[in-house]
């Protein structure tokens, strides 16, 4: 498997260039369109996916953040800041939102 960067050096420059959340398969097609990321693989996109899904899981330093299922972002440059109650994204649906303030809110009543 031959690759010019790897697939998270790819992953954020993509991210960066578009400054959005991103689905692992547009992360993974732009990359190879760009030629930032070349590979032999017969299933890019489900490494980058696994490679990011690893990194927020268990690096706790990770540049990246799961904005939803096979999505992601670059955290926030000014730190890793608590998102606050009520902050709404264009990628999430309304359901989501709800469920997330109940779980940001529990126990401060």
């Amino acid at each position: 498997m031959k690759t010019t960067r790897t697939f998270k050096d790819a992953a954020k420059y993509i991210l960066e260039e578009n400054n959005r959340a991103m689905h692992t398969n547009e992360i993974t097609e732009l990359a190879l369109e760009k030629g930032i990321l070349i590979t032999d693989g017969q299933t890019p996109s489900a490494t980058m996916g696994a490679q990011l899904y690893q990194d927020t899981k268990y690096n706790s330093s990770s540049i990246f953040e799961r904005a939803g299922r096979g999505l992601f972002l670059l955290k926030s440059k000014t730190g890793n800041e608590p998102i606050s109650p009520g902050t709404t994204y264009p990628w999430t649906s309304r359901a989501f939102q709800t469920t997330r303030e109940s779980i940001l809110t529990y126990g401060k009543k």
